[in-house]
């Protein structure tokens, strides 16, 4: 509980520690009642880092950061609860199939310049291939991501597009989408998201796999953006061995034998 200035800043702290080490460190801003002589109830939550980390002790409390006015607390209460275990919901929803036929492929495994530059990369003791992935968070939103010319498409029917990749949240709960964002004549005319959400598992990589249908009214002159983001959250989700391309079923492909 508390009272005091309302004017003044002041921040819960969490400072996670690993053998006398700060390990993980998140301070979260917290109100006080406007109304003087009031206590406001303020609760937070939050999550253990992931066991990488090795965390084993975690110092609590609050900072009043600025102000003019006393700040009181009282009653400071501490709890430790547990998720029921991770499991998949959703498992990864598109194989390549062996009656498909690549028509177009890019990947990215970042380990060296990417078609394109965009996203945040950065070498890391945990890639799931090579020392390098991209990496999303509160001040880097975005991925890096692929810009695919369709020019191999040459009729719409039967045709799809596919994305996969290996991807790891900090989170038990990843809050990250996936983005398809088909463009004609560079302007967007399809936005598909895929929300993550109940499939990956909290500190382990986890195949990330999409089939999404080529829509109506796309076609060879065009292309598509595919990439991942993150809404403003401290989840830090890192992605790997990213992969979009263009497919058909083999006996939708008009062949020529000579």
């Amino acid at each position: 509980m508390l009272a005091g200035d309302s004017l003044s800043e002041v921040m819960l702290v969490f400072d996670f520690m690993s053998e006398g080490k700060t390990v993980f460190y998140k301070a979260y801003p917290v109100s006080v009642n406007i109304n003087k002589g009031q206590w406001t109830n303020s609760e937070i939550f939050r999550e253990f880092p992931v066991k990488r980390l090795k965390a084993d002790k975690v110092k609590i409390y609050y900072w009043y950061k600025r102000g003019f006015g006393n700040v009181y607390i009282d009653d400071i209460q501490v709890d430790v609860v547990k998720y029921k275990l991770a499991v998949l919901k959703i498992q990864p929803q598109f194989k390549i199939s062996s009656d498909s036929e690549t028509l177009i492929e890019n990947c990215c495994d970042f380990e060296s310049e990417c078609q394109q530059e965009s996203g945040t990369v950065a070498e890391v003791p945990e890639a799931y291939s090579g020392k390098k992935v991209c990496i999303i968070n509160s001040s880097q939103s975005y991925s890096y991501s692929h810009l695919l010319p369709l020019s191999e498409l040459k009729s719409s029917t039967g045709a799809y597009l596919y994305i996969s990749a290996r991807g790891y949240s900090d989170q038990y709960f990843t809050e990250a989408i996936l983005v398809a964002d088909f463009k004609k004549n560079g302007r967007s005319f399809f936005y598909k998201p895929s929300y993550l959400r109940g499939q990956t598992i909290k500190g382990l990589w986890n195949t990330l796999d999409y089939r999404i249908e080529i829509p109506k009214g796309i076609t060879y002159g065009d292309s598509v953006l595919v990439y991942f983001y993150l809404p403003d959250s401290d989840e830090v989700l890192m992605i790997d061995d990213f992969c979009v391309g263009l497919g058909k079923p083999s006996h939708a492909i008009q062949r020529i034998i000579h």
